[in-house]
């Protein structure tokens, strides 16, 4: 067997082996999933009255883009927290005495656990017709997409906070005190326009921003605002944008970022891997 298609199977065997964890936890599923679930339709409805009385909005629809991208920070980071998991408790010796490069399990890991949020986004995304947002190839593709990329750059970040700690717990009281300030940042819950300069540039710091705005298009793309009402007027499709000054960041910039973020992290994550 070639070292390319060695390398490429035990990457694969690493990947299956998330996948295979993650099908034997379905209460995972249930319990990751509880809490976007609740800030879509108990959040949103319950805040629809604050916000007509700020110039009126379908809320649930404002938010849906962000929920999609909450229901994928954890699993995203859980996966990423594997690597640590696997070293406090020995599995990771057992991987790393294979015939495979360190860079190789890395990578498996990376791809396993992003699949596994992907999947979880995705079920948010079946949602969308419950927000008014209509099913089209579109939209489903583009979400997907995005979901895609967004987890596998929460995981490289993820992966990359895994190279520095030695425990789980410190892990996960690292990434919880990343994810929630993260997810208030993004504007998953409030437009960025209009808000107080040291916040503002909060805002343009956070990576999760970049997801959620073109998420956020796609979605207002295909809402109907031939005719605008009272509660439409914060939902005009010029406003959810992230601005850098005057300039509006194009969509397709905001993926770059992603990406760049993604592949930035992960080598970063598999120089230090490697030197472990």
């Amino acid at each position: 067997m070639s070292g390319a298609r060695a390398e490429l199977r035990a990457g694969a065997m690493v990947w299956r082996r998330e996948l295979l964890a993650y099908r034997r936890s379905p209460v995972r599923l249930l319990v990751t999933l509880a809490l976007p679930v609740v800030f879509l339709f108990v959040q949103g409805t319950g805040l629809q009255a604050a916000a007509q009385a700020v110039g009126g909005v379908d809320y649930r629809s404002y938010i849906y883009p962000g929920i999609v991208a909450l229901a994928i920070i954890m699993p995203s980071f859980l996966g990423a927290g594997s690597v640590v998991y696997d070293r406090e408790f020995g599995f990771l010796r057992e991987m790393l005495a294979a015939p495979a490069r360190r860079s190789t399990i890395l990578l498996g890991k990376a791809a396993g656990a992003a699949t596994v949020a992907t999947l979880h986004g995705a079920l948010l995304v079946a949602l969308a017709g419950l927000v008014d947002a209509p099913y089209d190839a579109h939209l489903v593709l583009g979400l997907l997409g995005l979901c895609l990329l967004t987890s596998f750059t929460l995981v490289a970040i993820g992966l990359l906070v895994a190279t520095f700690v030695t425990q789980f717990q410190a892990y996960m009281a690292i990434v919880n005190l990343l994810a929630l300030p993260m997810l208030l940042a993004s504007g998953a819950m409030f437009p960025l326009s209009g808000l107080p300069t040291w916040l503002a540039v909060v805002t343009r710091l956070d990576p999760l921003a970049y997801a959620v705005d073109p998420m956020r298009r796609i979605v207002f793309a295909r809402l109907d605002f031939s005719e605008p009402t009272a509660q439409q007027v914060w939902l005009v499709p010029s406003e959810p944008r992230v601005t850098w000054g005057t300039q509006v960041v194009p969509a397709w910039s905001e993926v770059a970022i992603l990406a760049l973020l993604a592949i930035g992290a992960l080598a970063w994550a598999i120089r230090r891997f490697e030197r472990a």
